[in-house]
């Protein structure tokens, strides 16, 4: 597969973010664990800027687990802390990650509503989705189709904050 199809392919692109999230990846931490972790490891930087679990998950996303370790420890020694290449800051990143969220939030909490178009899908991503209709466009008003290993954001919110809450019980 090439980048351009996998670029294409939404529902694969979906599939292989919810084994990065949930570890699924032989030899490779899942995001999950790496909020997990880091939550331990730098709780004054946690407490400070009240980051909830998936914002550590989200921030392990964008700049790696060891990034994020940095990006922390820089918190810590108050010196500033440059992203590598060109790239959003981290307070960027989490702005935009959780207009993302919200969105996606308020989108799983709409009725599902049928419009009748009179247009016929032309071709569909491998989530099940539409990604294109014959007149060109989008429907934003469909529902994702889920398969077993894709959970609503909601679901994973709510195992993060599980996570979460067994942490700070463990004394």
């Amino acid at each position: 597969m090439t980048r351009e199809q996998f670029a294409e392919d939404i529902g694969l692109q979906d599939e292989i973010f919810m084994m990065r999230a949930s570890g699924m990846i032989p030899g490779v931490p899942g995001l999950i664990e790496n909020a997990i972790d880091l939550a331990k490891d730098y709780p004054e930087v946690v407490d400070r800027l009240s980051y909830r679990p998936d914002e550590i998950a989200a921030l392990t996303n964008f700049l790696g687990r060891q990034g994020t370790r940095k990006y922390f420890q820089s918190i810590l020694d108050e010196t500033g802390y440059t992203v590598p290449g060109v790239n959003k800051t981290p307070e960027e990143y989490l702005q935009k990650y959780n207009e993302g969220v919200r969105d996606h939030l308020e989108a799983e909490r709409k009725p599902y509503r049928t419009v009748d178009t009179g247009f016929k899908p032309i071709k569909n991503d491998k989530g099940g989705r539409v990604v294109k209709y014959n007149h060109g466009g989008r429907h934003d008003g469909d529902p994702p189709k889920r398969g077993e290993n894709t959970p609503s954001t909601q679901d994973l919110m709510d195992a993060l904050e599980y996570y979460d809450y067994m942490f700070s019980n463990q004394g």
